[in-house]
């Protein structure tokens, strides 16, 4: 709890800072947090067709640069290590990587374009486990692409809703200074 306290404390100087300049960047900031749930509000469906990304085994991560760059952090097998890649949406890297998830070559073209329509960039899937129900879940973080005094909001979705889950896995993201629940299976915050 420790880290939490200090990381909080770290995060309040840099949103307040001291006087004046504290004053704007609160007003940056909740402007900011108001945007992000308002993007969600207005986008419900674009966010829930990146559900899609819950599917994916071989790749953890996904962002999009510019020039129609890609990076990708994968993995070849189940017992191999993860690696990134920077290439060309159709470099032969990303050809395999998808045939091995299985999905057509406009996927990643498909998903630039979602991402695009809500305001974002990258996708993270994250393979979890619920100690108190002993069930393994899977979320994606969509990191938000705007962002105040170097602080980011992700928006988190969760492969089932959030009442299953045991509530540590995100009771400090949804605390009203932090993030909030958008959805029964939706948080977002800021870090």
């Amino acid at each position: 709890m420790k880290v939490n306290i200090v990381q909080l404390s770290i995060i309040f100087l840099c949103l307040y800072g001291c006087g004046a300049s504290g004053q704007k960047a609160l007003k940056e900031f909740n402007n900011l947090k108001a945007e992000v749930k308002s993007n969600y509000d207005t986008n419900k469906k674009s966010f829930s067709e990146l559900k899609s990304c819950l599917a994916l085994k071989y790749i953890k991560v996904i962002e999009f640069k510019e020039n129609e760059k890609v990076a990708v952090e994968y993995k070849m097998s189940d017992t191999s290590k993860w690696e990134k890649v920077t290439a060309n949406t159709n470099d032969d890297v990303i050809k395999t990587l998808l045939d091995k998830e299985g999905i057509p070559a406009d996927y990643l073209l498909n998903l630039e374009k979602k991402l695009g329509a809500i305001k974002a960039n990258r996708i993270w899937i994250i393979d979890d486990y619920d100690t108190e129900k002993g069930v393994n879940f899977k979320a994606f973080e969509i990191k938000y692409s705007k962002q105040v005094n170097d602080l980011h909001f992700f928006y988190k979705i969760y492969d089932r809703p959030l009442d299953s889950i045991e509530r540590s896995h995100y009771a400090l993201q949804t605390q009203d200074s932090i993030g909030g629940i958008l959805d029964k299976d939706v948080i977002f915050y800021y870090r």
